[in-house]
């Protein structure tokens, strides 16, 4: 995986080169990650299809969109990725950074706000210090899922069921996949929505790019963005 050039990769592994991670040699994330998130696109779209439906009906109980008059609110996933962030290549991104475009996104006129992490410190301080805008905002799949307090342990390595671990994340991720736009760092868990809906190629911010967007090109983007779809809906 990592020498081979069509291995589909969430970042760049320590031994994988530039001549295979950016042949082009393009200068932003996002361009970089395209031709994998198709084909990650492919591959979920052709294998994965969760069947129990209790699944499908978690996922619609912790993140609904539909109103009654048929529209959908406008979403803004977000994946705060703290624990075990192994690798030169990935930095963590603190999460007072993450609240930044939330409240672009609020002042967008964005509406929901999903979170998604593996840290109850991080979804503790957006709760504290977030403006009421943006706490209102806020769905997560509960106080209940596992999360770490560690800054180094994520969840799996917790004393807890592995099984239980992986489903919380399947849902978070499919979750994710339902929003209109993706705000994350360099997970895997974020790549997998990016994977199921791959509309939240162009629409995600990775804070990890140094090419990302600014909070406020963020939310000029937002705006034009539901501005449009509010016209053609």
């Amino acid at each position: 995986e990592q020498l081979t050039p069509w291995a589909v990769r969430p970042w760049r592994y320590d031994g994988v080169p530039d001549s295979i991670w950016n042949p082009e040699g393009h200068d932003d994330v996002k361009t970089i990650m395209s031709e994998m998130r198709r084909q990650g696109h492919q591959m979920v779209s052709k294998y994965f299809h969760p069947r129990a439906p209790i699944f499908g009906d978690r996922v619609q109980e912790v993140n609904p969109l539909s109103k009654s008059d048929g529209k959908t609110d406008s979403c803004l996933a977000v994946h705060i990725r703290m624990a075990e962030k192994k690798g030169k290549h990935r930095r963590h991104v603190p999460t007072g950074t993450y609240i930044k475009y939330m409240e672009a996104y609020v002042r967008a006129g964005g509406t929901i706000i999903y979170i998604a992490t593996d840290s109850s410190r991080a979804l503790r301080q957006v709760l504290k210090t977030a403006s009421e805008h943006v706490q209102n905002s806020i769905r997560t799949q509960g106080s209940h899922v596992v999360r770490s307090n560690s800054k180094t342990l994520p969840p799996h390595a917790l004393d807890e069921s592995h099984h239980r671990v992986n489903s919380e994340t399947l849902v978070d991720i499919y979750a994710m996949s339902k929003c209109n736009f993706l705000l994350h760092s360099f997970s895997a868990v974020a790549e997998a929505a990016i994977y199921v809906n791959l509309n939240l190629h162009k629409n995600s911010i990775n804070l990890e790019d140094p090419k990302a967007p600014s909070p406020q090109e963020f939310e000029r983007m937002v705006s034009s963005l539901m501005g449009r779809n509010n016209t053609t809906s």
